[in-house]
């Protein structure tokens, strides 16, 4: 991921009343969503520094 500085996560559920109707799927979405995105940089990330 050469160049890359910084990485905007904008899929979220964000409206409270929402969440709180269905709270497991706010964590899904919210958290596990962002750990996925940060998984696959890092995932990538190593592969291009591997020879």
């Amino acid at each position: 991921m050469a160049g890359v500085d910084v990485i905007v996560l904008t899929a979220a559920m964000k409206h409270v009343d929402i969440c709180e109707y269905n709270p497991f799927e706010a964590v899904k979405t919210n958290s596990v969503g962002l750990q996925n995105v940060v998984d696959t940089y890092i995932r990538k990330c190593s592969a291009d520094s591997t020879p």
